[in-house]
């Protein structure tokens, strides 16, 4: 077997397995939208003001990149 075809496979075990977990547990489901949420905002506030970026830049902006990414 391919490397490529053992990195498909590990895939599609890991999402079954997490898809099945799901259904057993729906409140994981709500997890997946509010964690970036939570920790955007959580960081917004508390940290907005004590990081000063060159050029007059704004944090806000590298944040929601970062939780994106």
């Amino acid at each position: 077997m391919s490397t490529v075809a053992w990195a498909a496979s590990d895939v599609r075990v890991l999402t079954w397995r997490t898809l099945a977990r799901i259904a057993t547990t729906p409140e994981q489901l709500l997890n997946v939208p509010f964690k970036p949420l939570v920790s955007f905002c959580f960081s917004a506030m508390c940290s907005t003001s004590a990081i000063v970026l060159p050029g007059h830049g704004n944090y806000r902006d590298y944040l929601i990149a970062g939780i994106f990414a």
